[in-house]
């Protein structure tokens, strides 16, 4: 408690720093509003040991770097403590090196970039400490022990000019007897802006101003798997119970009025029975969640139940549609497996979001054509693949390190600071050139596009939010055509999409229900 803390330690800072690193005056995308969980369990964890603890959340109040600046000049305390992804590396070193022409206070990096990635960041930042692996009871641990930080377990800091790392710290067990995440620090009426992770077409887009609140919630962590590209937050997996996860629920519907519960867990069904336990007790609180499953973990009977309990969505990581792709990637499922839950899934009415990776070794056109057909076969409306990237904590990543695909890991950090996955960014591991890797994904891509268009037809809601996020890009022109006569504009573009998959030409029955719209008026 307060009387055994440390005198000189008055207060403690802790940071959320945002994403990506833009320019000085630019203001930091925050595509998804996701609640910093890890660093919340420390703050409370040093609030109940007596500390004073402030949170200082770049990235949900989206500060520019120049803001940054400016309110760090009243930041007054002893240790400052900061969470961090790896693609999060370049903004951590920027922020460190201000930090430390304003402060004396000690810098503590935590979070994945400082479990997996210590060595480069002690070596060309200026963070003091890194935490490796959980934090909760380092934390106060070194709080403790500030000047002896060789006496706490699970730490990594310089002792004359070398990296030292103490012993490692036993995991959690008991995630039950962790309280509550200390909320009330932290800007929760920006945190309940988020929105699911998987879309509820029942909301729609241009109606935002009256979305429920929403939050993320976490159930567990880890996962038993041990696919060769995935950066590993723990070892293993190691669940909350149904229980105590459902009285954390309640808790932020009573205080914050949230209505929609995001569970952000690496894996929220890791078995039928949890599952069904889950949907069991959600089921009262008639509220909308949505979390990750595998397709391995689920069945008809536990999606039914979860959609009956409020479940909007669930997210699978396909990956690929050929088993030869994920026996390589160590996936542990088959494209049989992956039909038959998306086939259920899609039956018991829930919306399913998947990810989709490219760049493996043994990639080719065949390869990707077998993902395409699976998402056409089963009429889901997959549409982007992300290009694969190797990170600090996957076995890939360790291999190209040992293989020397990377030379530099700085300067490998420093390259995915505006995001990866994407074709300006990603680790090339196939046979072909990055040129034939990225024709490769765009042909796919329009190829599930008309997957996505026929879905569209069947979902009105969806259709009119694909419609109303494509309008700010429209021209004057159609801007004018849908002013005067916004009904007959809508049906048009229905009538766009409907030509681009229905059957050429259409006959009968069908033909007459395609021109029975609405009738097109020419814009005088």
């Amino acid at each position: 408690m307060a009387e055994n803390r440390p005198s000189r330690i008055k207060k403690i800072v802790l940071i959320q720093p945002s994403f990506g690193f833009p320019q000085e005056d630019a203001k930091p995308a925050r595509d998804q509003m996701v609640f910093p969980y890890g660093l919340a369990h420390v703050a409370t964890a040093l609030s109940n040991a007596g500390y004073e603890v402030e949170v200082f959340d770049i990235y949900a109040h989206q500060w520019t770097r120049r803001e940054v600046l400016a309110k760090l000049q009243d930041l007054h305390c002893d240790v400052i403590g900061i969470t961090a992804i790896s693609p999060q590396y370049a903004y951590v070193k920027w922020l460190a090196a201000e930090l430390k022409k304003r402060s004396d206070a000690k810098i503590v990096l935590g979070g994945l970039l400082s479990t997996y990635s210590y060595h480069v960041v002690l070596a060309h930042t200026a963070v003091d400490i890194c935490v490796l692996g959980e934090g909760e009871i380092t934390a106060v641990d070194l709080m403790e022990n500030l000047d002896h930080p060789e006496m706490v377990q699970g730490l990594a800091f310089k002792a004359d000019g070398q990296i030292t790392t103490t012993q490692q710290r036993p995991a959690i067990e008991d995630l039950d007897s962790l309280p509550l995440p200390a909320y009330h620090l932290f800007p929760m009426d920006v945190y309940t802006q988020g929105k699911l992770y998987v879309d509820d077409p029942s909301t729609l887009v241009f109606l935002n101003r009256s979305l429920p609140k929403t939050m993320t919630v976490v159930a567990g962590r880890g996962c038993p798997y041990r696919c060769t590209f995935c950066s590993r937050s723990f070892s293993r997996a190691k669940l909350r119970s149904v229980d105590r996860v459902v009285e954390e629920v309640k808790y932020l519907i009573d205080t914050y009025g949230v209505r929609r519960i995001a569970f952000g867990d690496e894996l929220l069904i890791l078995n039928k029975k949890r599952a069904l336990e889950l949907a069991e007790k959600m089921k009262p609180l008639r509220i909308k969640w949505d979390g990750q499953g595998r397709v391995n973990t689920v069945d008809y009977e536990a999606l039914y139940a979860m959609k009956q309990a409020g479940c909007v969505g669930i997210g699978f990581g396909i990956e690929s549609g050929s088993n030869r792709i994920l026996k390589a990637m160590n996936k542990g499922i088959t494209a049989e497996q992956s039909e038959a839950a998306l086939k259920a899934a899609l039956r018991v009415g829930l919306h399913v979001k998947v990810q989709l990776v490219l760049g493996f070794p043994g990639e080719t056109r065949e390869t990707v054509a077998e993902t395409v057909q699976l998402f056409k076969k089963v009429g889901h409306p997959a549409r982007r693949f992300a290009l694969l990237v190797l990170l600090p904590g996957s076995s890939l990543y360790d291999d190209a390190i040992r293989d020397g695909l990377i030379k530099d890991e700085e300067h490998y950090l420093l390259q995915i600071k505006d995001g990866y996955g994407h074709e300006g960014f990603f680790t090339n591991l196939t046979d072909l050139t990055r040129d034939e890797v990225i024709r490769l994904k765009r042909e796919g891509e329009a190829a599930m596009f008309k997957n996505y268009q026929a879905y569209l037809m069947t979902h009105p809601l969806l259709l009119a939010r694909y419609l109303a996020w494509k309008a700010p890009y429209w021209t004057i022109a159609q801007w004018e055509q849908a002013s005067r006569d916004p009904g007959a504009y809508l049906a048009r573009k229905v009538r766009q999409v409907a030509r681009a998959v229905l059957p050429k030409p259409l006959r009968g029955p069908a033909r007459r229900v395609y021109y029975r719209l609405a009738p097109v008026k020419r814009p005088r």
